[in-house]
């Protein structure tokens, strides 16, 4: 259940353990594409993030608040 906190991060844990076994089953040449991709999701410009953040907000504006 999500009001038992151990149970959860059991839950991620196992989840990321899966993702990461995973991974190290990719190609070695595959490896530097996927981390270049995710550095430029997780480093993405100011202008980026701005546009992202004003398209959100739009977005939510839009639906009344209904996501």
């Amino acid at each position: 259940m999500l009001d038992q906190p151990g149970a959860t991060r059991g839950r991620c844990d196992e989840f990321l353990s899966w993702v990461a076994q995973r991974i190290m089953r990719f190609p070695a040449a595959g490896h530097g594409v996927v981390k270049d991709r995710v550095n430029a999701i997780v480093h993405a410009s100011t202008d980026n993030f701005r546009r992202d953040s004003d398209l959100f907000g739009e977005n939510l504006r839009y639906r009344g608040g209904n996501v």
